[in-house]
């Protein structure tokens, strides 16, 4: 060193500036770079455990993919077995030894080290005597180099040889291998057999460049050409992403990986361990279960039918509709911006989690006979169940800590609880709910479940599965106990010192309307935390011996089921400025100085009397002829006992939509076209709009599942009946249902929470979203956008699915020899592509297209189509086109016989 180093002060320590100076962006990058880091771990864990277990990819090139997923290292050394294993398939195992796998392994973990070595030697021997910020996220060679009070030439011309030595000549040698690879693949005659063999490089080809290209930037370049704001992302992207991409490239495009994860999956943890476990501890004759029955409530088909479906059916509706609206409403109003009620949010996210996570699996249970579940399936389910509900307890606490602060340090409270200390105890409770879900499911799935495999509960719960295995189950009472103690005790002991101190505070207050309001910001919580909390430590804590299979189901029902549903009432019934939000949506408070409409003139086609009776005539028509020939379809296919097959039962409940939606808006129309007065009231108009929106949408997703029926009637006839079963048949026609109340209620809600204020003459027969928006006295350009999305998800989505469904049945088609044997099976599908072609077209010309384009008459013709035509076409295009159904009509009337 020379003496002006010497007088200089090095530097201790370094600071790392990281990626932002805003606090409020730090809890986002936190919460972001703690799940990729989870998954990374999660990703390459289970590769090299999948690679370790399953005995089918003990393998050189599997190996190697170990190494990679422990190290992200040895690019280089995996290309080598590809070559050999493609350019010399029938000496790959001859050249491709074990010895020779593992002296490739180790001699780039010696070249790692010794590179390493002499990157950070030529770092650390220059003089770093300030500044100590590096403008970086971690401690890296060019980043750590900018800070260096000496001449960093050297370490430049040093980085650049081991730059070319690391990095350039592994890359070359990749680029050999592949050109030799490339050259022995294009040999193989067969087109299949060409895919195949790049496949298994694609993977390789994919990591490689994501890895390197970056790094060969960093470190090859002078240093003075770096920017801090590029080197962090570059050192991201090769140092995280490429890290996080990797099992998924691998796991994804790989058919090997994938089947021994299915395979593997059977025990969660570790199948073999597990397995052994069993068979050594005296269990070798017995069968491990495969899959579970859950015996729900009753097995009572008609109980089933009329009481719990309808009941959890409707239950489950309005959890998610209440919950929905609480965390939409919080996200959309500025003033409900705080901590309380960003922590109610969470809580009506956690709700309606759970509640997904059991009641629709509750639901098809309840109606089908089938009533199994997988083991992966179980186990699925009760992890995520008992992530989402360890999470719930925990969120508990933070909203009674947050109460505390509110009420005994209210001039403190918006600097206690900041934006950055609420998202930590988010992340907190859902770290905590994510760790110990998975030691409870651990500790209950390493038993073995030899049989019986009949749980009596409704859902994936740990106390209803333990008592099926067969094995001693102390351990996990006494681990169940432990753990229960922890999430459920603790949390209500920080939650009740929490109300001790707030009730202290509150009885402090002078003035009574003082003390109610300050307790009524804390009743709702408590109530909600009762409901919850006593019954999961009632079935938690106790030891199983003492549990009774009825009381679970009951007490389960109440902390899963009628908590969910009861927290948004409580809160928005309890609450004022919930309630304060809800209107002012709904009524648009902005806009009082307005007066609004409080009905709507429909102008319908023409204002000629003379052409109004023939248009009344014609329309009226029409309309009996829709109700008698969609009217007849659904009874033929109720009376005959040979069109009691899936593709008539789609058909009768198309032709009941078809009827409603058109007794939805005809009659109307038919009234207003003989009479002067053409108003309709605000509420009717609403009603109206909502209606025909549930039935169309729910006769777009219709068509997806017709066409879905055909593909497996053409494409597997003889697995047609296994795979079509009633209860599958009913459960997609619940599906459409409920996707239609959903998705109509959105258009409704977002479309008459603007205000209307005058004009109210709706250039239409009937009220249809994109004619009432015109009408709006404020901006529709969100409006438009969200029509517009909307109309992708429900019409295009469908159309995706038909359109992916016939090009599988016209593939099948082509391979039948007889031209008689094509044709008809071509005719089973002519009848349902005209329907959905006269349908979908002009629907999706309406919803898709910006209201400022849109041409009332042009809407009017469009409208018209897709709602009386089609409907009025539909049992013409089915009855003409379909010998059942004339066969049918002709035996129900006894005019003879329909030919054959």
């Amino acid at each position: 060193n020379t003496m002006q180093e010497l007088n200089q002060s090095s530097v201790t320590e370094f600071i790392l500036l990281g990626f932002s100076f805003n606090p409020r962006k730090t809890p986002l990058l936190f919460s972001a770079f703690l799940i990729i880091y989870a998954l990374i771990i999660l990703g390459n864990s289970l590769i090299s455990t999948l690679i370790c277990l399953d005995s089918r990819l003990h393998t050189p090139m599997y190996f190697f993919i170990v190494i990679l997923s422990m190290l992200d290292l040895g690019y280089t050394t995996t290309t080598v077995p590809q070559y050999v294993a493609i350019c010399h398939p029938l000496r790959y195992k001859v050249i491709m030894k074990p010895w020779v796998c593992g002296a490739m392994a180790i001699f780039c973990g010696l070249w790692g080290v010794l590179s390493a070595v002499v990157y950070t030697y030529f770092a650390m021997r220059l003089p770093y005597c300030g500044p100590n910020k590096i403008n970086h996220f971690f401690c890296e060679i060019p980043a750590v180099l900018k800070l260096a009070c000496a001449s960093t030439s050297t370490n430049d011309h040093v980085d650049f040889i081991l730059g070319f030595c690391v990095i350039l000549v592994p890359l070359s040698l990749i680029l050999v291998i592949y050109v030799n690879i490339f050259i022995a693949i294009l040999r193989i005659r067969s087109t299949q057999g060409r895919i195949k063999a790049f496949s298994t490089c694609a993977s390789h080809i994919t990591v490689v460049t994501m890895f390197c290209v970056p790094a060969m930037i960093m470190y090859m370049r002078p240093g003075s050409e770096a920017s801090p704001e590029e080197d962090k992302k570059l050192a991201l992207f090769y140092n995280v992403i490429s890290a996080f991409l990797n099992p998924i490239i691998y796991s994804l495009r790989n058919k090997d990986v994938k089947k021994a994860f299915i395979k593997d999956s059977r025990i969660c943890i570790s199948s073999s361990f597990l397995r052994r476990k069993a068979m050594h501890s005296g269990w070798r004759n017995h069968t491990l279960v495969m899959e579970f029955i859950l015996l729900g409530f009753s097995r009572n088909p008609r109980t089933n039918w009329i009481l719990f479906f309808f009941f959890f059916f409707f239950l489950y509706l309005f959890t998610v509709l209440g919950n929905g609206l609480i965390v939409t409403l919080i996200r959309i109003d500025a003033r409900l911006h705080n901590p309380m009620y960003f922590f109610l949010s969470i809580l009506s996210l956690l709700d309606l989690s759970y509640a997904t996570t059991t009641v629709p699996q509750m639901l098809a249970h309840l109606v089908s006979k089938n009533k199994s579940i997988s083991y992966v399936g179980y186990v699925v389910r009760m992890y995520i169940f008992l992530t989402l509900g360890i999470t719930e307890t925990w969120i508990f606490a933070a909203m009674a800590y947050d109460r505390y602060v509110a009420i005994c340090f209210p001039l403190h409270y918006g600097v206690k609880m900041n934006q950055n200390l609420c998202v930590l105890l988010v992340v907190s409770s859902a770290l905590c709910g994510l760790t110990c879900a998975l030691v409870y499911t651990v500790f209950a799935m390493k038993l073995p479940y030899c049989g019986p495999n009949e749980i009596n509960h409704f859902f994936c719960e740990i106390p209803a599965v333990l008592k099926l295995a067969c094995a001693d189950t102390s351990l996990n009472d006494q681990v169940d106990f432990i753990l229960g103690f922890i999430l459920l005790l603790i949390p209500l002991s920080l939650i009740l010192a929490s109300y001790v101190r707030i009730f202290v505070a509150i009885l402090k207050i002078r003035s009574t309307q003082g003390r109610v309001k300050a307790f009524s910001t804390c009743a709702s919580h408590i109530t909600v935390v009762t409901m919850f909390c006593i019954p999961c430590m009632i079935m938690y804590t106790r030891p199983g011996s003492e549990a009774s299979p009825e009381e679970d189901k009951k007490l389960a029902l109440f902390y899963n089921v009628i908590s969910a549903f009861l927290n948004p009432i409580i809160y928005s019934l309890r609450n004022k400025d919930v309630k304060r939000a809800f209107l002012k949506r709904m009524l648009e408070i902005p806009w009082k100085n307005h007066s609004f409409v409080s009905e709507f003139s429909l102008l319908g086609f023409s204002r000629d009397p003379q052409m109004n009776v023939i248009l009344f005539s014609v329309f009226l028509l029409l309309y009996l002829s829709t109700l008698a020939g969609n009217g007849l379809i659904v009874t033929l296919i109720f009376l005959d006992s040979r069109l009691h097959t899936p593709m008539y039962f789609f058909l009768s409940v198309l032709s009941m939509l078809d009827m409603s939606y058109v007794t939805t808006t005809v009659p109307q129309m038919l009234v207003h076209l003989v009479s002067q007065k053409k108003t309709i009231s605000y509420a009717g108009c609403v009603a109206q709009m909502y209606i025909f929106l549930v039935l169309g949408i729910t006769e777009g997703w219709l068509f997806s599942i017709m066409a879905y029926d055909r593909y497996v009637a053409i494409c597997h006839p003889l697995r047609y009946k296994v795979i079509m079963s009633p209860w599958l048949c009913g459960a997609m026609v619940i599906f459409c249902g409920l996707w239609g109340v959903s998705c109509s209620l959105v258009y409704t809600v977002f479309t008459m929470r603007l205000p209307y204020c005058g004009p109210n003459e709706i250039n239409h027969f009937f009220c249809e979203v994109p004619a009432v928006l015109k009408l709006a006295c404020a901006d529709t350009s969100f409006n438009d956008r969200v029509d517009f999305i909307l109309g992708f998800i429900l019409l295009l989505v469908p159309l995706s699915f038909i359109l992916a469904s016939y090009v599988c049945i016209f593939a099948t088609i082509l391979k039948i020899r007889s031209a008689q044997g094509r044709l008809k099976a071509f005719s089973t599908c002519a009848s349902h592509i005209t329907v959905v072609t006269m349908f979908c077209g002009p629907a999706m010309f309406m919803y898709m297209n910006p209201g400022a384009n849109a041409s009332p008459e042009r809407d009017k013709k469009l409208a018209l189509f897709y709602n009386v035509i089609s409907a009025f076409l539909n049992p013409i295009i089915y009855s003409l086109r379909n010998k059942d159904v004339k066969r049918a009509f002709l035996k129900l009337t006894g005019w003879g016989k329909a030919p054959e």
